[in-house]
């Protein structure tokens, strides 16, 4: 349970990056999806993975589109928390090469890096 509060509060420090609540309730939902599926990376893997199903799909794909946010923004305040955290574990270069599924990250370097999935969606 410490470890989904701490990371609950990681992503309540991102909410000033989306303008809509709803927007930023869809980014959760799809982080801890990415965070927990072991299905190959895509929505409805996500989607599955949460227990909400294919019937959501247009919605949450609709976080990608949202004027709501940007991915520029969300990478300034992502790199601002982690360098105001002394304690974060920083992973070396070649962590970043992990191996690649169909041009996505797979496993615990999908986790790291959400843009590929802002940058991948159709």
């Amino acid at each position: 349970m410490e470890l989904y509060r701490r990371i609950e509060q990681i992503l309540a420090e991102l909410r000033s990056v989306f303008s809509r609540q709803a927007t930023f309730e869809w980014f959760v939902l799809l982080m801890w999806g990415i965070l927990l599926s072991s299905q190959a990376p895509a929505i409805t893997s996500y989607l599955n993975m949460l227990g909400v199903g294919e019937k959501y799909y247009h919605q949450a794909l609709h976080l990608f589109h949202s004027s709501a946010w940007s991915v520029e923004a969300l990478c300034q305040k992502w790199g601002n928390w982690l360098l105001g955290h002394d304690h974060v574990h920083r992973f070396p270069r070649w962590f970043r090469t992990l191996p690649h599924q169909h041009g996505y990250p797979t496993g615990a370097s999908r986790a790291l890096d959400f843009t590929f999935l802002a940058n991948k969606s159709p």
